[in-house]
Order: structure tokens, then sequence, then C-alpha cells
């Protein structure tokens, strides 16, 4: 997150800004990242597989999970980082209860040829394809005005219209 504010307030020091910046795993996940640039962060995007607003319409069970286990032990919200590593566990004990046991290869082959129900994913499910990634995965682009996560793509999901291209800092 340190390396996304210092680029965020750098381009804004030398009054510079490119047309458009999706940033990917940079920072511009962490709403405290964006709480502390405030409106410097306005209309930059990113793709995420999860957002607040988004867990609302969509994925609801993702936030009675995210109030009971994950905030009052992390002080804040999940990010798109976050939720994503909270997925990998509640898939690795499914698999684990269907492997009946912590035999790693029986737990692997289970890993391999399942589909697994997962309430704080945008598809609703996870299963992976041979080279380990998962094929239900989805994300969104979205775009930062006043600290919201606004969902700019795709239209399936979409909350606003991006700002294009970006307001430039004298304008703000």
């Amino acid at each position: 997150g340190g390396d996304y504010s210092l680029w965020v307030r750098t381009m804004k020091q030398v009054n510079w800004l490119p047309k458009i910046a999706i940033n990917y795993c940079t920072g511009y996940q962490n709403p405290a990242v964006q709480k502390e640039l405030a409106g410097d962060g306005d209309h930059f995007m990113g793709g995420m597989g999860y957002s607040p607003e988004l867990a609302k319409k969509f994925m609801p069970e993702a936030i009675k999970i995210e109030a009971k286990y994950y905030t009052p032990r992390s002080n804040q919200p999940f990010d798109s980082d976050s939720i994503q590593e909270a997925v990998m566990l509640f898939v690795l004990a499914q698999a684990i209860e269907k492997a009946g046991s912590l035999d790693t290869e029986k737990v692997a082959q289970i890993l391999r040829t399942e589909e697994f129900p997962s309430v704080m994913s945008l598809s609703g499910t996870v299963k992976f394809e041979p080279g380990g990634q998962n094929i239900h995965a989805l994300s969104v682009i979205t775009q930062i005005k006043d600290l919201d996560y606004k969902t700019v793509f795709p239209i399936k999901y979409q909350k606003a219209e991006p700002v294009f291209p970006m307001t430039p800092w004298d304008k703000r």
C-alpha cells in the first residue's frame, strides 16, 4: 500500500496524470490506503473480486462472515486480496472434509476434481483447472470516487459510468 500511496502522491507533486490508471494489487484495493489518499485517490481504477459495495448486492453472506470473523480481528473490512485468502482457507477446509483425511495427495486430488461452493466469491463457486487456476474466478473494474469503489465494468455489475480521462489535479 505504501508504494501505491507514494506513486499517487508523486504524480500529484509533479502535476502529471495518465488518461487512465488501472491498478492490480498495488494498494488500490485497500480501503485504508484510499482513506489516507482521500480525494487524491479519485478516478484511479483497479481490478477487484470484492468490495463492500459489490458484496452488499451480490455476496451478502460474505458481509456476515467479514463481520463475524475478519473485522473483529483485523479492525478493517475485507479487501480484494484478503477475501481471496479467506476463500482459499474455506476451500481447503472443504477439500479436507471431502478427503476425510489430511493426506496431501487425497486433499490435492479433491482440489483438482471437485467444485466448491463459495459465498465469498462473486461467481459463488470455485473450480480449479489442471494448471491450478480457479476457472470460476470473476473480477470487476472499479473506480474510486469519494472513497467509494464504484463498479464500472462489466455492465452486469456496473454502479457508475467511468470518469475518463482522469480529472486533472488542478480541476478537482
